[in-house]
């Protein structure tokens, strides 16, 4: 009989970590697309956003999540452990795809915004007052991003900044 409640105590514990493991799978797999597709989480938080906002809120995810596993899982602590564990790593393959997203994009608003400063740039009669917009247009979009696209987009913005110094000086 002693066999037969610890095979049963196994099942349950299993079981029953198992069920919550999908179940909160699910929905922060769920929140974490959602977010990758640009969408806004609840609290209206979406991408593009830098670097370490966005480590700080998936951060904050995690732990919210923890807590929530913690009060709802069932079982002896190795069992609890090993479960957490699958849906940690379950949910970082998911947190890789939100980073890469926030990347791509922060890239593609940047390209427009630098685009336009091509353009302004390129433009022999443009007006101050439109680059003096479209600068601090670029500036505040820069400081909400990403730094590898910023890196791309400040790079890519200096250097037509440079072409055109050099084109003006040859003229």
């Amino acid at each position: 009989r002693s066999l037969s409640v610890r095979g049963d105590w196994e099942a349950v514990q299993h079981s029953t970590c198992g069920q919550l493991a999908d179940h909160l799978r699910a929905e922060s797999t769920q929140e974490l697309r959602a977010l990758a597709t640009g969408q806004p989480l609840p609290g209206g938080e979406a991408l593009p956003m830098p670097d370490e906002v966005l480590r700080e809120l998936l951060r904050s995810k995690r732990h919210a999540l923890k807590v929530r596993w913690e009060e709802r899982a069932v079982g002896e602590a190795a069992v609890r452990k090993e479960y957490w564990q699958e849906l940690k790593e379950s949910l970082a393959r998911e947190e890789v795809t939100v980073r890469q997203q926030n990347a791509k994009l922060a890239d593609q608003k940047l390209m427009v915004a630098v685009k336009k400063w091509q353009a302004w740039l390129d433009d022999d009669n443009a007006d101050s007052p439109t680059g003096e917009r479209i600068a601090a247009e670029l500036g505040h979009l820069m400081d909400r991003m990403p730094v590898v696209p910023l890196s791309r987009a400040g790079r890519s913005a200096l250097e037509s900044a440079a072409r055109r110094v050099v084109a003006a000086r040859a003229a």
